[in-house]
């Protein structure tokens, strides 16, 4: 069982599934190709390029420089406000936590921002190949 599985299942249960599971591969057949491919360039475009770019400029470029007084503490802190910021999808925090830390402490020793940009870029960009592999697959 994956991290985020387990999270899902023992703390957001409740939840319902249109929430937790925002693409339904099953009904994939739902919409046009075409809707699909302007669909998931967009998603590509926005989650794997933009977003990353922007996040990094506020959390690592300059929220993190203005946390030194929380000294060695400063990045896992930057690392916990960033996975909170990320409100709808709670149950990846841990996981999100986990694969953030990482870099930021590396951003944070280098005091290069834009070694956090190539990161987050290319985890984000993974995401979203793998999730075009799964709509393709069903068109």
């Amino acid at each position: 069982m994956l991290p985020d599985t387990a999270v899902v299942t023992r703390l957001f249960a409740w939840a319902p599934e249109w929430y937790l599971k925002p693409l339904d591969l099953d009904a994939v057949t739902a919409y046009s190709p075409s809707a699909w491919i302007a669909t998931l360039t967009a998603y590509l475009l926005l989650n794997g390029l933009a977003a990353p770019i922007v996040e990094e400029l506020y959390f690592r470029g300059w929220l993190l420089p203005r946390m030194t007084r929380f000294g060695r503490w400063a990045p896992v802190l930057s690392t916990v406000l960033f996975s909170l910021y990320h409100v709808w999808t709670p149950w990846q925090f841990f996981s999100r936590v986990a694969a953030v830390a990482p870099y930021t402490y590396a951003v944070s020793w280098r005091r290069n921002v834009y070694l956090g940009m190539v990161v987050h870029i290319l985890l984000n960009t993974v995401g979203g190949l793998l999730v075009i592999g799964g709509v393709a697959s069903r068109i």
